[in-house]
């Protein structure tokens, strides 16, 4: 029982030394990135996450798989899980895939980052309001039904 021990400083010194020094991001759950993704592609969840390939969904998946493990802070597997993929390497490729266009596309780049930090935004948001304890919200949620006209991605250019 270490309550009574002496613990040595050399000890404590190692143990500070390679303790983790930043917390970890809170994350955000996986179904609400995808479901901002998906609208933001002007896509639904379900055609989205469809086995088909065509490029649009499968940029759209690409990314919402890279967001899932940015903002998420989610394991490639728990990533192919939500994007009804049967192996992890997808999300690994997808991953690889956007970070490639990212660093060749600046504009794309911007999108990418308006995007997330919308999402923060909405999540935020949502966390915060009185309704925290119903289900995960759509990016279409509660600003439509109020009549104001806007969503979460409001601020965010639609992809083409």
């Amino acid at each position: 029982m270490l309550s009574r021990a002496h613990i040595r400083p050399d000890v404590i010194e190692w143990a500070q030394r390679f303790a983790p020094t930043t917390r970890r991001q809170r994350s955000i759950p996986l179904d609400f990135i995808v479901a901002h993704t998906a609208a933001a592609h002007d896509l639904g969840v379900e055609e989205m996450l469809a086995k088909r390939r065509s490029a649009h969904l499968a940029h759209a998946r690409q990314l919402a798989m890279y967001l899932c493990r940015k903002r998420g802070n989610a394991s490639f597997r728990a990533i192919a899980d939500v994007c009804r993929r049967d192996d992890h390497t997808t999300a690994v490729y997808a991953e690889k895939q956007v970070v490639a266009r990212l660093e060749s596309d600046s504009e794309y780049a911007s999108w990418v980052n308006d995007l997330a930090d919308a999402i923060d935004r909405s999540y935020e948001e949502f966390r915060t309001s009185k309704y925290s304890c119903e289900k995960t919200p759509t990016p279409f949620g509660s600003a439509r039904a109020n009549g104001r006209g806007e969503n979460a991605l409001s601020g965010v250019r639609r992809r083409q």
